[in-house]
């Protein structure tokens, strides 16, 4: 028995109904591919927690990330 329950309540949870990611240009798939093959060539590793995150509902795929800058020499 739940708490709500227990006092007469019922819990409502409400499943949140997914919005589809809006139609990307040519121009903004390509650079979203850019940054995907940066993230591939520097850290390969990113990909499977961006992943996990979409999978959660958390982002909307590869197309998060915004921005890759590589730092040589550090």
């Amino acid at each position: 028995m739940s708490y709500a329950s227990a006092k007469g309540k019922t819990a409502h949870f409400a499943q949140e109904k997914l919005i589809p990611p809006r139609e990307l240009s040519e121009a903004q798939k390509e650079a979203i591919a850019g940054r995907v093959r940066q993230v591939k060539e520097h850290i390969p590793e990113a990909l499977d927690f961006v992943r996990a995150l979409h999978g959660e509902g958390l982002v909307d795929g590869l197309r998060c990330i915004v921005a890759v800058t590589v730092c040589e020499g550090i």
